[in-house]
């Protein structure tokens, strides 16, 4: 096999191994929070919150997560909206994983509604 022939192997090897899938998987964004941290939020959400969705506005505890707005302010991430109650689900988890860190790593709300924060 030549070298110009091995080369070209190579690099055509090399692109594919670094290519997108498809074109709508190129725009596709990364999710800010793994599948877990997710569904830990949506266990939370559905104790503190559930039956009022993800966008409540007030007047004491904000978003899905039934938080006072200092909360909010403290854990969410500087380009995060203002107002939880105007941020994405993702937006609510990744602060809310930021939270659990921050505060020891225990999730409440895992096990049903027995424990809050």
């Amino acid at each position: 096999m030549t070298h110009l022939k091995l080369f070209s192997i190579i690099t055509f090897a090399l692109f594919m191994a670094v290519a997108p899938v498809s074109a709508g998987a190129a725009k596709r964004p990364r999710p800010l929070v793994s599948p877990l941290i997710l569904r830990k939020t949506i266990n939370v959400h559905n104790c503190e919150e559930g039956s009022y969705g993800w966008h409540v506005n007030g007047p004491e505890y904000f978003g899905g997560l039934g938080w006072l707005d200092a909360t909010w302010l403290k854990y969410k991430f500087p380009r995060f909206p203002r107002y939880m109650s105007e941020a994405t689900v993702e937006q609510q988890a990744w602060a809310m994983a930021h939270f659990v860190a921050a505060n020891g790593g225990w999730w409440p709300d895992q096990v049903g509604c027995t424990g809050g924060y």
